[in-house]
C-alpha cells in the first residue's frame, strides 16, 4: 500500500507464499485478499481488520 504519489511504500503481509487480490471493504475498515498459504496450495480469502496510522 502507497499514497497515491507513489511514496510511503508499507508492507501489509510477510508470508513467502503469493498474497493477491487485496481489496478493502467499503467502509474501509476491513482488507481482504487471497493467498496460498496452505500445504497443498489451495487458495484461502484473508481477512483483517485494518487502521491505517494518523496522516502526517
Amino acid at each position: 500500500m502507497m499514497r497515491t504519489d507513489g511514496t510511503h511504500n508499507l508492507r501489509i503481509t510477510f508470508t513467502p507464499g503469493p498474497d493477491l487480490l487485496p481489496a478493502f471493504s467499503p467502509d474501509g475498515k476491513y482488507l481482504m485478499w487471497t493467498t496460498k498459504r496452505s500445504s497443498d496450495k489451495t487458495s484461502q480469502i484473508y481477512i483483517a481488520k485494518f487502521k491505517m496510522p494518523p496522516a502526517g
